[in-house]
């Protein structure tokens, strides 16, 4: 009996967590619908996210792509091939 009690305590503290978080979520959503909407800081905010951070994201994806060259390149496949083989005196070469 003792150990259903403390099931049962354990289940509703947890569900009074999910209850919590549950009414904060829905207290978000509506306070984003309520009124002063301040349009010029949104777009300001969309603008700084979206297309200030291109930059940043072109030289992610030029070094991400460097990085896949030189991959294959020689000096990577001797390497590789120490990894491969899990043999510490092929890595060092």
């Amino acid at each position: 009996m003792i150990v259903l009690t403390a099931l049962g305590r354990a289940t509703i503290a947890r569900l009074a967590g999910i209850g919590r978080v549950a009414i904060y979520f829905l207290e978000t959503l509506t306070h984003v619908a309520r009124p002063p909407f301040y349009l010029r800081e949104l777009g300001q905010a969309f603008l700084q996210v979206g297309y200030f951070s291109l930059p940043v994201v072109g030289l992610t994806a030029i070094f991400t792509g460097l990085g896949s060259l030189s991959y294959g390149e020689l000096a990577g496949e001797r390497m590789k091939l120490g990894l491969l083989l899990h043999d510490p005196e092929e890595e060092h070469d």
